[in-house]
């Protein structure tokens, strides 16, 4: 009887998701712009970074793009290119600005069509990085100028952004110590919730049986009111890899797109995640567009 009590618990506890870790939401004021974001991004020049595109969810139906090979540089994007949400949204001042990107090498899946190389035009990324918070991220935003189809997975027409958290040396270990502090009060829930649970099982008395169950409630409260999510967005060690010698990059990322146009404040509709690498500049002369 604990253990179905302990799955409905989980699963049917009405707290809300409350966010109590140490990330508020990027945009809310007041917000200023990391100091050393231009320098930052003036330090990216011919970054090439490798990415797998993985479309639809993990437990879908799903499109991998791999073989995408891009380069960042420094130079704004002087040519028609894609939006961006931080440049061309609500909070500009907390961005880069378009820089320039280059498409290196197509990446392409395999349908049963055969081998298809997707296309990804106007290209540009940026870096979005709020003052006193210990991660940023880097943008990149694409046109697709058509639809890709593998089974149920798709990856629509119209612009795609990529992101991927960034990290101080500094932000990353401050991070690591929170994400700790939290992984342990979250274990502590659920001990009080499992020995509510046990001191249930164990007695007859009815009014014990609800003072228990009430404790179990409690706790598995406590533990759903935590952002896991967020919490699951801190990178350990070896979940990055360096950009220079205190930037890190973090090697999972996001692949979405909008609704409505970010200037009118609107949302964006996830695609999938993304994998990414540096990709060894060696390479360079024989990629491929």
């Amino acid at each position: 009887m604990g253990v179905l009590y302990q799955c409905g618990l989980l699963l049917l506890s009405g707290a809300p998701l409350a966010s109590s870790f140490l990330f508020e939401n990027m945009f809310q004021p007041p917000m200023a712009v990391k100091p050393d974001l231009l320098q930052l991004t003036e330090k990216q020049s011919e970054t090439l970074l490798k990415i797998q595109l993985n479309i639809g969810e993990d437990e879908g139906p799903q499109m991998v793009i791999t073989d995408v090979v891009i380069e960042l540089h420094h130079e704004p994007a002087d040519y028609p290119h894609a939006s961006l949400p931080g440049a061309d949204g609500q909070h500009r001042k907390l961005s880069s600005g378009h820089r320039r990107l280059e498409v290196m090498s197509k990446g392409h899946f395999i349908n049963l069509k055969g081998t298809q190389h997707v296309k990804m035009d106007k290209s540009c990324w940026e870096m979005c990085w709020r003052k006193d918070k210990p991660a940023g991220t880097l943008i990149c935003g694409f046109d697709v100028p058509e639809e890709y189809r593998r089974n149920e997975a798709v990856l629509p027409k119209g612009e795609m952004y990529v992101s991927f958290p960034l990290w101080t040396k500094e932000g990353l270990k401050i991070g690591q110590k929170e994400k700790e502090k939290v992984q342990a009060e979250l274990e502590g829930y659920l001990e009080e919730r499992d020995e509510a649970l046990r001191a249930f099982d164990e007695t007859d008395n009815p009014i014990m049986k609800a003072f228990h169950i009430r404790n179990a409630f409690a706790a598995t409260d406590k533990y759903n009111a935590v952002d896991h999510h967020t919490l699951g967005t801190i990178p350990m060690d070896h979940q990055v890899f360096p950009l220079q010698d205190d930037l890190f990059m973090t090697v999972r990322g996001l692949i979405w797109t909008k609704d409505w146009e970010f200037k009118r404040g609107g949302g964006h509709i996830l695609l999938g995640s993304a994998d990414v690498s540096l990709e060894s500049k060696t390479s360079k002369n024989r990629l491929m567009p």
